[in-house]
C-alpha cells in the first residue's frame, strides 16, 4: 500500500466519496479543514492506495503539554469517525494503512481518534497496537437512533403517549391561533438557501444554546448538502418571523438530525416538538427512510423520539518509544484498571 501525506484540502481525491454518508465523506472533512482548523489544529492527512481501492484518513496535529499529537479530524459537530474509502474499509485496511505510514505515525506521542463505533473502536485498537502504540479505548459520548421504521403509523405507534398526546395538543393550540405555519424548505436557489439559513441563524442565536463557534462551517455544508438533495431544512414562523428551526440530512435510508433550536421566548408553545414532528413525517413519508439517527448527545428528550441508544467511544493510542507517550501510556494504565475496578464492581 502506497501513500502520501496531504496539508491542505487541494486534491483530486474528492472523487472517492459515493454513496456514504455526508460526514464521512472527504467533502466534510475538506470544508472542516478550512473553516475549522488553525495554527494550532492544523491538517494532516494521510491518503493511501493499493490497486482501485483508495483511502483516506483524516487527521489534525496539536500540540499539548509538549506531547505532539495526531487527532481524528473532527470535534463536537462530528457524529462518528471513519477512514473515508471508495469501497468498503474492511480491517484488514485498517492493519495495511498503519502499516504504510508507521514511520510518519511513530513521530508522535499520542493518536486521538473519536467519535468511534464499538467495532470501529476495537478495530482501532488491533491496528495501532500492531506498529507499538499501547491503547485505551474510553466512552466518549452517546448516540440515539431508531432504527427499523415500517412507515409512519409504525414509528407513532412506539412513542410514548405523553409525546404523542403533548404534540395532538400544542399541534391543535398552535393552528387555531392562525398565526403560526410550518415548512420543510427544499430551496430552489442559492439566493433562496441563503435567506432560510439566515432565518435559521436568528432562531438558534435567540435560542437556549452557546453561540455557534463556526457558523461558516455550518453554512458550508448545509450548502454541500443542498447541491447533493440530501438536505432537509424546516422552520416554524409566528407572524412571519422565524421561531424554531432544524437541520436534517438524508443518505439512502437513513435521516440525521444535525442541528436544532428554538426562540427561548417560544419554549411554552412547543414550536420545537411540533417542527421535529414535521420532519419526521417529511423523511418516513416522502424520504421513505427506515432510520432516523439523532447523532451525538445524551440529551433525556431524546429517548421519546428514538427507540435505542448506543455508546461513541474514543481510542488514546500513546507510543512506547517516547518519553511523553510513557509518561500518558502510565495514565492508559491506570485508567484501564479503573475500568476493570468498575466492570467487577
Amino acid at each position: 500500500m502506497n501513500y502520501q501525506q496531504l496539508t491542505t484540502n487541494k486534491d483530486s481525491t474528492t472523487h472517492l466519496m459515493a454513496d456514504t454518508p455526508l460526514f464521512s465523506r472527504w467533502s466534510w472533512h475538506a470544508l472542516f479543514e478550512v473553516h475549522i482548523c488553525n495554527d494550532n489544529f492544523r491538517p494532516f492527512t494521510f491518503v493511501f492506495s493499493r490497486g482501485e481501492k483508495n483511502f483516506i484518513l483524516p487527521l489534525a496535529q496539536q500540540t499539548i503539554d509538549s506531547a505532539k499529537q495526531l487527532n481524528s479530524l473532527s470535534n463536537y459537530y462530528s457524529p462518528f469517525y471513519k477512514m473515508v474509502g471508495n469501497s468498503v474499509v474492511t480491517e484488514q485496511d485498517h492493519y495495511d494503512a498503519m502499516s504504510a505510514c508507521e514511520a510518519a505515525l511513530k513521530k508522535y506521542d499520542i493518536i486521538n481518534l473519536l467519535p468511534l463505533y464499538h467495532q470501529d473502536a476495537v478495530t482501532w485498537l488491533k491496528a495501532l497496537s500492531a506498529i507499538g502504540f499501547d491503547c485505551l479505548i474510553y466512552q466518549h459520548s452517546v448516540n440515539w437512533y431508531h432504527d427499523g421504521i415500517k412507515d409512519l403509523e409504525h414509528y407513532w405507534s412506539l412513542r410514548p403517549s405523553i409525546l404523542r398526546n403533548t404534540l395532538k395538543r400544542k399541534k391543535k393550540k398552535l393552528d387555531k391561533t392562525g398565526e403560526y405555519s410550518t415548512t420543510i424548505i427544499e430551496p430552489d436557489s442559492i439566493e433562496s438557501l441563503h435567506k432560510y439559513l439566515a432565518d435559521y441563524h436568528l432562531v438558534y442565536n435567540d435560542s437556549w444554546k452557546k453561540s455557534e463557534p463556526f457558523s461558516d462551517f455550518i453554512d458550508a455544508v448545509v450548502l454541500n448538502a443542498w447541491q447533493q438533495k440530501e438536505l432537509r431544512l424546516g422552520l416554524v414562523y409566528h407572524q412571519d418571523n422565524p421561531v424554531a428551526a432544524q437541520i436534517w440530512f438524508v443518505n439512502g435510508d437513513t435521516a440525521y438530525i444535525f442541528k436544532l433550536a428554538y426562540r427561548e421566548s417560544y419554549a411554552k408553545t412547543s414550536v420545537g416538538t411540533v417542527l421535529t414532528a414535521a420532519l419526521i413525517e417529511q423523511v418516513i413519508e416522502k424520504d421513505k427512510v427506515s432510520c432516523i439517527d439523532f447523532l451525538t448527545g445524551d440529551d433525556g428528550y431524546k429517548k421519546d423520539w428514538m427507540q435505542g441508544s448506543r455508546v461513541l467511544y474514543g481510542i488514546k493510542a500513546c507510543n512506547k518509544r517516547t518519553f511523553q507517550g510513557n509518561k500518558h501510556r502510565i495514565k492508559n494504565c491506570i485508567a484501564k484498571v479503573r475500568q476493570r475496578l468498575k466492570l467487577n464492581s
